[in-house]
Formats: structure tokens, sequence, C-alpha cells
């Protein structure tokens, strides 16, 4: 990566708009190129330093921003760095208002879909045997806060042995936390087969490894086996709490924030990386706050 920052840290003092500076440019949320005269290149266009109109201008607003981003502490348990400092946090917040639009229009079709969903439960008179969580929760329920419907493997569908394998599959046998090991279930194991005939790829067994380490398979009783595979689909945690953030959260942080302490806003790799980077800073805050116990886990 060009490092842009070095010209310039003398003016400083005489180029200092915060905001502008550290919050994404519009025109790079949008995709597109425009003139937004925020930079010293007047034209808002890309460009690279050698080509800049105005490099003294630009490499000031560089100086800058390597000045306000600082590398703060990691949020949720020791991963990237998180942006700190008087510009870091214009980002951060930044991102988090923008989060917080989103989070303003789902939370309004959840309520919307609550409020049905309650009212079919009522009219059927309750939850009274397990395929009332099926057909009454979920059928033709829940279409204002997801309309393309629920997945048929995972909730509506639950029966069916080979619905969530290759979801599932890769998702065995990890570690859980010991920090508190009343809190959390241990990572149970599950096996495969091809079927010969079909090809099919269907669940063989699945195995507790806690306690008596229990081995159920599809020839156990109906709610049996449900069971083990609730158990099973625990170990997803470990990628959508765990695993997930580290591979992609992290990572994009820890590359924008390189290039917030070396590029200018104008520069192509900044632009590509700020659409990508959208609200990006307001995950690891939102997983803090509601998603993460104290220490990341």
């Amino acid at each position: 990566m060009v490092n842009e920052r070095l010209a310039g840290r003398h003016m400083i003092d005489d180029y200092i708009d915060l905001p502008r500076l550290a919050a994404p440019q519009a025109a790079h949320l949008v995709a597109r190129q425009g003139g937004n005269g925020t930079t010293g290149n007047s034209s808002g266009l890309a460009s690279l330093p050698q080509n800049d109109p105005n490099p003294e201008a630009r490499a000031v607003e560089v100086a800058e921003r390597d000045a306000g981003f600082v590398y703060g502490p990691s949020l949720i348990g020791e991963a990237a760095f998180f942006p700190n400092g008087t510009m870091g946090n214009v980002r951060t917040k930044s991102d988090m208002d923008i989060w917080g639009v989103d989070r303003e229009d789902i939370d309004a079709r959840i309520r919307t879909d609550v409020n049905a969903t309650e009212a079919a439960a009522i009219a059927k008179g309750g939850l009274k045997i397990l395929d009332d969580y099926a057909e009454v929760l979920y059928q033709n329920e829940w279409k204002a806060s997801n309309p393309r419907g629920t997945a048929p493997g995972i909730m509506t569908n639950y029966t069916r042995s080979c619905s969530s394998a290759w979801r599932d599959r890769a998702q065995a046998n990890y570690s859980k936390t010991a920090a508190e090991p009343k809190r959390y279930g241990a990572a149970s194991s599950a096996y495969f087969y091809i079927h010969p005939e079909s090809k099919d790829f269907l669940p063989l067994a699945i195995k507790t490894n806690t306690r008596a380490d229990l081995i159920y398979t599809p020839l156990h009783t109906h709610t049996d086996w449900l069971l083990a595979k609730m158990i099973f689909n625990v170990n997803d945690m470990v990628h959508s709490q765990m695993f997930h953030p580290v591979a992609s959260h992290d990572i994009s942080e820890a590359v924008h924030q390189a290039a917030l302490h070396t590029l200018s806003a104008n520069h192509p790799i900044m632009i590509v990386l700020d659409r990508l980077m959208l609200r990006g800073y307001s995950a690891r805050i939102v997983g803090e706050e509601l998603c993460f116990s104290p220490g990341g886990h």
C-alpha cells in the first residue's frame, strides 16, 4: 500500500475538517465518482497521488487523518485494533448512526410480525403439539421482516434429517469456552454418509460428547432424533458468533484502518474500501453490546 502521509505534517493546523475527514465520502458509499470538492482534488474524482492537481492539500489531509485515527483496544476479545482518537470516534459514531436507521426499520417490521404471529397463536388456541410450532409460528408468517420466507430445513421442515446436513456438516466438533462451564453446552459431533443409490448426503449419527456421551441415530424415536439435531445446531454459533467476525469484520477492519492512516479519501483503493466498509465499524460495537459476554465469548 502506497503511503501518502509523509508529506504535509507541518501544515496540519491549517487544514482541519474533522467530520469530513473521519467519515466516508458520500460519493464512495454509492459507488460513484462525483465532484464534491472535499479534498485537494477539487473535482472529487478518484486520483493517484502523482496525478492530483493539489498534492499539498492532499498530503495535509492524509497527515491529519493519520493523526486523528488511533489504533484503539480491540472489541469482542483480543482481535483487531478498533478505531479510537478524535476521528476514530467520529467514524464509529457515523457507522452506528447508519446502522441505527436499519435497526429502526427492522424493529418496526418485527413488531408487525410479532403481533400477527401472536394473533395466529391465540386463534389456534395455543401451541399444543410440536407441529404447531412450525405451522402456527412460521407458516405464512414473518412476511414483513423476512419476505423471502424462513429457511425450510431449519424451521418449517425441521423433521427432515438431510435438510440441514450440508449446512451443518462443517460445524461439528468445535470446542466451547471453559470460562463459564455451566453456561455453554458441549460441542457435539455429527457423522454423515453418502447413500449408495440416491447419492444424498445423509446424517448417520450425532454424538453428544458430554456426560454419558450418548449417540443418537435416525433409528431413535422422532423426539430423540429431533433433540440430537437441536444439539448439533448449537454448533452453528461457532461460525455465526466466532468464526464470522474473525474471518470478515476483523480482517476488513484491519485493512481499512491501515488505509485510513496512509491514503487520501480520493485514492482509488480508498474509494473501494469505503464502499465495502459501509457501517462496518458498527458490527463489533453491536456485538459487544448485544451478542457477546464480557471477554468476547
